[in-house]
């Protein structure tokens, strides 16, 4: 049996938030793909989980993203696609102004994609800036990608912010 892959094992994880509550995955998670269907646990009527496929349409990724943004799911996992045009930031128009805890998981060929990724949410008008973190596995080859990636990102800090000592300034460290 293959693993699940990251954005499914963030749907069918059981979260805690501070009360103490449990949710499950899709309760919690505003998922914002643009997948047309996606295989979640469900309980069958005797109480046991059982995988299923769910359809999704334009409207439901509508509500989820309103749901985030209302303070009613607490995660947001998107993807390229579904994040074109899109600002997750922290605004303080919206009732959401939790700080964002940003994970790039499937990363880019170019650190300037990933920089753009990053940015949708941390925009102007932020109750708070986010926090970055860069997402891998122990597979050695996926290590040397990700470590890649952030490095090319801090080395772009310098660029962006046009000063030698900017790259150790950056979002990444060099543990990183």
């Amino acid at each position: 049996v293959l693993p699940e892959n990251p954005l499914e094992q963030v749907l069918n994880a059981t979260w805690t938030d501070e009360t103490g509550r449990q949710w499950h995955g899709t309760e919690i998670v505003a998922e914002i793909t643009r997948r047309g269907e996606r295989l979640v646990y469900r309980e069958d009527d005797q109480g046991v989980p059982r995988r299923i496929k769910e359809n999704r349409s334009e409207a439901l990724i509508a509500k989820e993203l309103q749901d985030f943004r209302n303070d009613d799911r607490r995660i947001l996992a998107y993807s390229d696609k579904g994040g074109t045009g899109a600002n997750y930031h922290a605004d303080r128009r919206i009732t959401n102004q939790r700080v964002r805890r940003h994970y790039g998981v499937q990363h880019h060929w170019r650190a300037d994609k990933e920089m753009q990724a990053f940015g949708r949410s941390h925009r102007a008008n932020q109750a708070q800036p986010p926090w970055y973190g860069i997402a891998g596995t122990n597979v050695p080859a996926h290590k040397r990608f990700a470590s890649s990636i952030a490095r090319r990102m801090a080395q772009m800090g310098a660029l962006t912010r046009g000063q030698s000592t900017a790259v150790s300034q950056g979002f990444f460290q060099e543990t990183d």
